[in-house]
């Protein structure tokens, strides 16, 4: 082949990096897109293979840059953080309708009582026996109000579970179509790394609905299942979800997978899963202790009524009416005039309150209320704000603990990259001290014409360790060293300049490791072997100084200055290298101190979460609440911590 040819395969091989460096930087911002790299190899000579050099270069294929593991690990983040968010949206609205002065039932028992407590002085005074009818009206719409409110949810929950159905449905459907589309393309050498990302970013769609394990054949297929492994994808073939209601009432799912059929369990994580555990556990139980306060208010006053006498000396009527299944509303109040409540406890006496004193001491009676168990109204009332309280800060807790979970694989893997970048950077090291060793003999005035030319090449073999070092790849075929263009290797050769260049750039990645702090993960060594804007200075100088070293016709004199020159810089590179050592393993420092505090705040974590299981509410809240400050102090701590460097405190 000519040299021209011979050239312009080198110019076709440059036009497609550009086009795939174009490519990347295009879709910089596009949601899911993963970057692209150009792999090429030399073609070898043909004919008379003896006095060919070869043929040039083509491009080999166009990968994709993407690892899989982590990809992996963002989706099942993603499960578990919609999961936390769709339970979180429901309790957060529930609790702020308990807890509200105008809702609660705490303020609407003590406005009751309140009403029965100031007719003490004149228990037949027409106007406060209103009064206390008002507020019994009063204390029955608070309770029907939040037994509509829990009613409503449930209907939310069955819209939004239906529509997260649908949507997962529709997913699989559109996966199964890539898997297709990508079978064909990749089966005729297409290059599918588009098709993928799209792919990928449906999965990751799908891991918010539901808990889903991915696995990928060997034709480039995805099979998606669920987590009890029941198939929602498999090559070409999608399955369908559908939502029902068995005999109690209760959500079911079942899936339909070709020929086969599969009851599920609703609790399938993400947010379909968040929607069945928040309803067949918070609000199931939060609704059960509602209906049981107001079936105890009822049943507790309607008794004690029946013991007195009203001021037509009748004996006394019915307050409440409680029946769950009315549409109208669970507790209503009875059609009493004032003069028929029960206040006397003698027939004949309007003026006697001993009935009156016996409901205000209805307050702080225990009794067995459904749901509750033992307690005094009061406390039930106080009960059911701490419980859900209590379920909202436990979710805190647990999304808490996914974070960390997240925080901890973050840490793991940039512990690898760095520790990948240590191991290199001690052998550029131990390369550079080698390199002024050998440089030092060199300099002796005793060496000659042949001795130098010797010298010369073990400098070139070294030379090319130090670039083979720079050019490092992990075990992704990602460069270490190439800063934000981890599929271009950063020094290269350039045929044209006859020099080194640097094909990476100064770019940043940081990982978040903790809550506000994050970390650099890939590490610029150009900037360790230049005199300035990552030029390679001393690359270029002893590639030079080796050529000059084996070229018998120049004399040993006429490079000794450059000799000694590179000596101080090949011991100026050894420290510029070192302080680059030392800067990546006070990142593992400090990446050890936040993997060692992860450790502490989630077995703390989990320790609340036991103690919460086995104290009373109130105990229980404010106990959280101090565990939940001593996390954000702690937090704030290491935070604090982990940014200090050695060179900030010397």
């Amino acid at each position: 082949m000519s040299i021209i040819n011979i050239a312009y395969s080198g110019l076709q091989a440059a036009q497609t990096g550009m086009s795939v460096t174009s490519m990347n930087i295009a879709n910089l911002l596009t949601p899911g897109y993963s970057r692209q790299g150009m792999l090429q190899i030399a073609i070898g000579p043909m004919g008379q293979v003896g006095l060919s050099a070869g043929n040039g270069v083509q491009v080999d294929s166009i990968r994709r840059i993407s690892n899989q593991y982590l990809v992996n690990q963002v989706w099942q983040t993603n499960t578990k953080a919609s999961y936390f968010t769709s339970g979180q949206q429901y309790l957060g609205a529930l609790e702020e309708v308990i807890g509200t002065d105008s809702t609660s039932l705490g303020n609407g028992l003590d406005e009751f009582f309140g009403a029965l407590s100031a007719m003490t002085t004149q228990p037949e005074s027409p106007a406060l026996r209103q009064q206390l009818l008002n507020q019994a009206n009063s204390l029955a719409t608070r309770f029907n109000s939040m037994n509509d409110f829990i009613n409503s949810q449930k209907n939310s929950l069955s819209t939004q579970r239906n529509a997260a159905v649908d949507s997962i449905n529709s997913l699989s459907s559109c996966i199964a179509s890539y898997n297709q589309k990508i079978i064909e393309l990749e089966s005729t050498g297409g290059n599918s790394s588009v098709l993928r990302d799209q792919r990928d970013e449906l999965v990751k769609k799908l891991s918010e609905l539901a808990d889903v394990k991915v696995t990928e054949d060997g034709s480039g297929s995805y099979t998606v299942a669920l987590k009890g492994g029941q198939p929602l994808v498999s090559g070409k073939t999608a399955g369908e979800m559908k939502v029902g209601v068995d005999a109690n009432g209760n959500s079911t799912l079942s899936l339909k997978f070709s020929t086969s059929e599969f009851t599920l369990n609703p609790s399938a994580g993400g947010q379909l899963g968040a929607l069945y555990d928040y309803e067949t556990t918070t609000l199931k139980e939060m609704q059960s202790a509602i209906q049981g306060m107001a079936e105890a208010v009822a049943d507790l006053f309607n008794n004690q009524l029946a013991q007195g006498f009203d001021l037509n000396g009748n004996p006394g009527k019915p307050l409440f009416v409680f029946d769950s299944s009315n549409s109208a509303g669970m507790l209503q109040v009875n059609d009493l005039k004032p003069d028929e409540i029960a206040l006397s406890g003698a027939a004949g006496e309007p003026g006697n309150g001993d009935n009156l004193q016996q409901l205000i001491e209805l307050k702080n009676s225990k009794t067995n209320i459904s749901g509750l168990g033992n307690m005094s109204l009061n406390e039930g009332a106080a009960a059911i704000i701490s419980r859900v309280g209590i379920a909202s800060r436990l979710v805190q807790l647990n999304r808490e603990q996914s974070a960390i979970e997240q925080y901890q694989n973050n840490i793991t893997s940039i512990s690898g990259t760095l520790a990948s970048q240590e191991s290199h950077l001690q052998a550029m090291n131990d390369q550079l001290l080698a390199l002024h060793d050998k440089l030092l003999a060199a300099a002796n005035d005793t060496n000659s014409q042949q001795d130098m030319a010797g010298y010369g090449a073990e400098l070139e073999s070294m030379l090319d360790s130090l670039v083979a070092s720079m050019n490092a790849q992990n075990e992704n075929g990602s460069y270490l060293f190439a800063g934000t263009k981890t599929g271009t290797k950063p020094v290269q050769w350039d045929e044209v300049a006859k020099t080194f260049v640097f094909a990476g750039n100064d770019g940043t990645r940081e990982t978040t490791v903790a809550n506000g702090v994050n970390i650099k993960e890939n590490t610029n060594v150009a900037s360790a072997f230049s005199s300035g804007s990552d030029d390679l200075d001393m690359l270029n100088k002893l590639k030079a100084l080796s050529q000059k070293m084996q070229d018998p016709t120049i004399p040993a004199a006429d490079y000794k200055s450059e000799v000694t020159d590179m000596l101080d810089s090949a011991k100026a590179t050894r420290d510029n290298v070192s302080a680059i050592f030392t800067d990546v393993g006070g990142r593992q420092n400090r990446l050890t101190l936040l993997s060692d505090a992860h450790t502490d705040v989630s077995a703390a974590n989990d320790q609340v979460v036991r103690d919460l299981s086995f104290s009373d509410p109130a105990t229980a809240t404010v106990n959280l609440q101090l565990y939940m400050n001593s996390v954000q102090i702690s937090n704030q701590a290491y935070s604090m911590i982990s940014k200090l460097s050695l060179f900030s405190v010397m």
